[in-house]
């Protein structure tokens, strides 16, 4: 892949993983209250799981920002 690919992937990708992390977190979570198991191993593993994917793409997004607008401005 060229550094124009790269680049998009840098300033996106952080964006997409907070997203996906955040609709998981959300959806597991309301699955679980409805379905009554709330408080079971694999709900809190799993709960865990997208809380550090969560903090994994907000610690990566402003390297990722940067990193991907120095790709993206260099020829």
């Amino acid at each position: 892949m060229n550094k124009k690919t790269w680049g998009v992937i840098c300033l996106i990708g952080p964006f997409i993983l907070l997203m996906v992390a955040l609709v998981g977190y959300a959806i597991f979570s309301f699955v679980l209250v409805a379905s009554g198991f709330d408080s079971t191993m694999v709900g809190n593993t799993i709960k865990t799981i997208l809380g550090v994917v969560g903090l994994f793409s907000m610690v990566a997004l402003v390297p990722g920002f940067i990193v991907g607008l120095i790709l993206l401005l260099k020829k």
